[in-house]
């Protein structure tokens, strides 16, 4: 529905400016995320208000974009079930930090570095993790958004160990990087009936 509405504005606007191909694609896009994302987003968070976690789910939020933005990751066609998705990632990852918070700081430490170890093979791998529908085919801008991911999960690392003084807090940047990274494999492309770009395919030796 919403895919249609933005489709009917961009073709109204063409047929009254002049306008090529790729700036109506730019303009129909635009509005697929002014009509799409922002009331989901709006949505996400006044959920997070009313279960008292909106501090912790800006702050998954923030975490998510800083790394996704950079590394890429499957998306979910219908509107709907992304919005689910989102809420259950965004607002399921604030109650699930303050439900692991614990004393034991030398597990609590292996365990970041695990996922940080499963973060760094899943960049060198996947990342950056298109789709066909948006596909990355330079290669110079491939190779910079990995290097961007690799920076983006170690600014996110370094605020989680050495300048966040909330466990919570930190518990949340890391399971940020987990879930983002699970959101880039095969697996995950699979289940969500996602395709990577024909590069990504050849690259990354996708069947």
């Amino acid at each position: 529905m919403v895919e249609n509405i933005c489709s009917r504005i961009t073709n109204y606007l063409r047929s009254k400016v002049d306008m090529s191909d790729e700036r109506a694609e730019v303009i129909n896009f635009g509005l697929l995320v002014l009509l799409g994302e922002v009331p989901k987003i709006i949505l996400i968070m006044l959920f997070a208000w009313y279960f008292n976690i909106l501090k912790l789910t800006l702050i998954t939020f923030i975490a998510m974009s800083i790394y996704r933005t950079q590394a890429g990751g499957f998306h979910l066609d219908g509107h709907i079930s992304c919005f689910l998705f989102s809420l259950i990632v965004f607002c399921g990852t604030s109650f699930l930090a303050k439900a692991i918070v614990t004393t034991n700081v030398t597990l609590l430490y292996i365990l970041y570095g695990l996922i940080f170890v499963l973060d760094m093979i899943v960049i060198h791998k996947y990342a950056p993790a298109d789709t066909d529908k948006i596909p990355i085919i330079s290669s110079k801008k491939r190779k910079e958004k990995k290097i961007k991911s690799y920076i983006a999960v170690m600014i996110i690392y370094l605020f989680a160990i050495f300048i966040s003084n909330s466990q919570i807090i930190s518990n949340i940047c890391v399971l940020t990087t987990l879930i983002q990274s699970l959101g880039m494999t095969p697996l995950a492309y699979k289940i969500s009936k996602c395709e990577y770009g024909e590069v990504s395919k050849i690259e990354y030796d996708i069947i």
